[in-house]
Order: structure tokens, then C-alpha cells, then sequence
């Protein structure tokens, strides 16, 4: 038992060690979310450095929204603001299950990085 906690207890060592300090940049700051019931609003902050941002919707099974660009609103020299309208008919929300906003960034080989994902609402 003593073995297996110290193995347990090395391990982030050794993926630190071997992959240096993985630290991942948060992007999105003061996101905050109005609505219920299939109509959302969300309003955020953006770095202004990031390159091109999407979005999805989804419960962790079923996608309700594909992927989309995020459009923003307004940019200063360090942060771009974004507003974004989420509808989704009533009849196609989930019983029983939490509507989650994903956002994030594409590097440019595609993969998605500066995952950022913002509860819309537990229904």
C-alpha cells in the first residue's frame, strides 16, 4: 500500500519533469451568464492576442450546438470583449443534465487549445 501511494505521489513529478511545466493560459476572463430555460446570454473577455475563437453547446452526450466562431465585440489593446445569444428550442433541451458553453481557441494545426467551458444551466 505504501508503494502504491508513492508511486501515486511521484507520478506528477516525473510527467513535470520529463514534459516541462505544462500551465495552461487562461484566455477568457469575467464570463457571466444570464437566461434559463434555452435562452442564454453571455458576455466575457478575451485576450486580444488570441487568434480565432469558436464555441459550442453541449451536455457531455449530445452536441445542441455545432461549432461556430465566437464573434467579438469590442477590442482594446489588451482585451477583446464578446456578447453571444444562445437559443435553443425548449422541446431539444436535456432532461436531467447540465447545458455546458465550451469556449475555446484552434492552434494552427486545428487542435483546440484554451479550452474554456462555462455552465449555462443545470436543468
Amino acid at each position: 500500500m505504501l508503494k502504491q501511494f508513492t508511486l501515486l505521489f511521484l507520478i506528477p513529478f516525473f510527467v513535470n519533469l520529463a514534459f516541462g511545466d505544462v500551465q495552461q493560459e487562461e484566455i477568457f476572463q469575467n464570463v457571466q451568464v444570464e437566461g434559463e430555460l434555452g435562452e442564454y446570454r453571455v458576455k466575457g473577455k478575451v485576450s486580444a492576442d488570441a487568434g480565432k475563437l469558436f464555441y459550442t453547446v453541449e451536455d457531455g452526450h449530445y452536441q445542441y450546438i455545432n461549432e461556430k466562431v465566437l464573434p467579438l465585440a469590442e477590442k482594446n489593446s489588451a482585451m477583446a470583449l464578446f456578447e453571444l445569444e444562445i437559443k435553443i428550442a425548449k422541446e431539444k433541451l436535456p432532461k436531467n443534465a447540465t447545458l455546458i458553453l465550451h469556449l475555446y481557441e484552434k492552434d494552427k494545426q486545428g487542435r483546440i487549445i484554451h479550452s474554456y467551458p462555462v455552465v449555462l444551466e443545470q436543468i
